[in-house]
């Protein structure tokens, strides 16, 4: 199953949750540290990687590890694979786990602004994509086309 990414998914996204128990402006600012803050907004707006026509989250990118896929995979193949992101799982959250509805809500919107962080900050087009691998499990990933190249 994929999901709707635009700003009205965002908003869909955040309908499926209940009402939130805390306000998170004061739980950010006095629970928080400027480290995980920070830690938090490097994930919504994450370094990319240029390699080869593609597109990749700097932090997840392995040149060997694409040189492999290439030679194998299309490159849209092998950005999916390179980018994609558990977010249902512990991978993401650790101990914290989520429920597939924030999993959703989470992709929604790292899907929403991805797109736009990679075009106003690279010059680039990525494309999202969100969908449900297992009944517990939604995944992120997106493919590419270069910068400059009309989508």
């Amino acid at each position: 199953m994929s999901a709707d990414l635009s700003a009205e998914g965002v908003a869909d996204g955040f309908g499926r949750l209940p009402p939130p128990e805390t306000d998170w402006s004061l739980e950010l600012s006095w629970n928080s540290s400027g480290p995980l803050a920070l830690a938090h907004f490097r994930f919504i707006f994450p370094e990319l990687a240029f390699y080869k026509g593609g597109c990749f989250l700097a932090d997840r990118f392995d040149e060997s590890n694409v040189d492999t896929w290439l030679k194998g995979h299309p490159l849209a193949a092998t950005e999916a694979v390179v980018n994609h992101i558990h977010l249902g799982e512990d991978q993401v959250f650790g101990d914290n786990a989520v429920s597939v509805d924030e999993a959703y809500a989470i992709g929604r919107c790292l899907a929403y602004g991805w797109k736009i962080w990679a075009r106003d900050r690279y010059g680039a087009t990525i494309y999202p994509s969100l969908y449900q691998d297992e009944p517990h499990d939604w995944i992120i990933t997106f493919t590419s086309q270069p910068p400059g190249v009309a989508g």
